[in-house]
Formats: C-alpha cells, sequence, structure tokens
C-alpha cells in the first residue's frame, strides 16, 4: 500500500539455481533486493505470499512458503486465486461431451501438421491461395492451460477453411491420416465453435 494506494511493482526475473524450494526461495529473494527489498523488509513488513498449488511451492514443511513463514510467522500464504479459478474451469469444461472430440481434433489437427514439414508448407500453400494471414494450428494444454486452449481454439476457427482445403486436397492422394482428421473437421467444427465461446466467455467474465 502507498498511501492508501495498492502498488504493483514488477521486481525481475531470476533463474532458480535449482529447482527445489531453497533454489526458488533464494531466488525470490535475490529479484525483490533488485528493488530495494531485502529480507530486514520483508521480515518487517511482510503481509502475505501467494503460490500455485505445487508442493515445493506451498509445502508446510519444505515449501517455498516454510522459508518465507520461517521469516515472518504471521504472515498468510494464499494459494493463487486466478490459479484455483483455471483450476474450477478447467475440471467444469472437462465434463462437456463436446469438450473430448474437440480436443481430439484439436490434438490431432496439431500433432498432423507439426509432425510433417510438407503438410505445414502445404497449408501455408493453401492460405495463400485464400489470400488470408497464415495460421498455423497451436498446442492444446500447457501451463496456462487457459490461455492455451482459447489461443489453439481460436486459431483452428481462423485457419479452418485452409485446413480443410488443405486436408481435402490431401484425401485425394488417399492418406489415412488425413481421411481421419478430414472427417474429425467435418463432424466436430461445430463443437469447437462452442468451445470457443465457453472460453471467450470465461476469459471476459
Amino acid at each position: 500500500m502507498e498511501k492508501g494506494a495498492v502498488r504493483t511493482e514488477f521486481a525481475g526475473i531470476v533463474s532458480p539455481k535449482s529447482p527445489d524450494a531453497p533454489g526458488i526461495y533464494n531466488a525470490i529473494i535475490k529479484g525483490l533486493e533488485g528493488v530495494d527489498i531485502t529480507e530486514d523488509v520483508l521480515r518487517d513488513k511482510l503481509a502475505g505470499v501467494g503460490f500455485d498449488g505445487a508442493s515445493v511451492m506451498t509445502g508446510r514443511v519444505n515449501g517455498v512458503a516454510s522459508y518465507f513463514k520461517k521469516l515472518q510467522p504471521s504472515l498468510t500464504v494464499i494459494h493463487c486465486l486466478a490459479h484455483r479459478l483455471e483450476l474450477a474451469f478447467k475440471d467444469a469444461v472437462k465434463k462437456i461431451k463436446l469438450y473430448e472430440s474437440t480436443i481430439v481434433l484439436l490434438m490431432g489437427t496439431y500433432y498432423f501438421y507439426r509432425n510433417s514439414p510438407k503438410q505445414r508448407e502445404n497449408l501455408r500453400n493453401s492460405f495463400e491461395s485464400l489470400g488470408k494471414p497464415v495460421n498455423i494450428p497451436t498446442r492444446v494444454g500447457g501451463t496456462r492451460w487457459v490461455g492455451h486452449m482459447y489461443l489453439a481454439v481460436e486459431t483452428f476457427l481462423k485457419g479452418h477453411q485452409a485446413i480443410y482445403n488443405q486436408m481435402e486436397d490431401c484425401v485425394n492422394q488417399k492418406s489415412k491420416v488425413c481421411v481421419k482428421i478430414y472427417h474429425a473437421n467435418m463432424c466436430y467444427i461445430y463443437n469447437v465453435q462452442y468451445v470457443y465461446y465457453i472460453f471467450k466467455y470465461n476469459r471476459c467474465g
């Protein structure tokens, strides 16, 4: 707080020397020292810390949180609310049957182009023939699950016509993989659109 107003300041990016709690704690302290926040300042003024739910971060005995607790026993440890919201949203979406077919389609399309430089080049040519920007399918999942999923769905829908046309040419060459993904494109495109609106509403809300 500064004169009654919340102030956010970016301390920096520091690579820990080891991925365990001591290594991460020391990296955080080093980053904070870069903005003149020493352990003495933390001992006097630290009120709370927030982490994701990983045990190395929130563990009461050997987690990073325990090191801050030793520094300031009265602080409050919070499991990041944004991260908890994302986990809750993920659990809710997975109960939707359309989600499963959407994931199968997006993953199949992503790996089809990722594993074949020839097909990626054919897809680029398909975009160029339509006069549209190239949108190569992106990976589903990742650390920031909602963001990755939203990007994958949005990218797929933007490039669907080019993907469909390229797949159609590929099917004419009697590729079994192309036939499988081509039919999935025809069957599940509306599922992808539905999931897109779910994610879009979540991001805006």
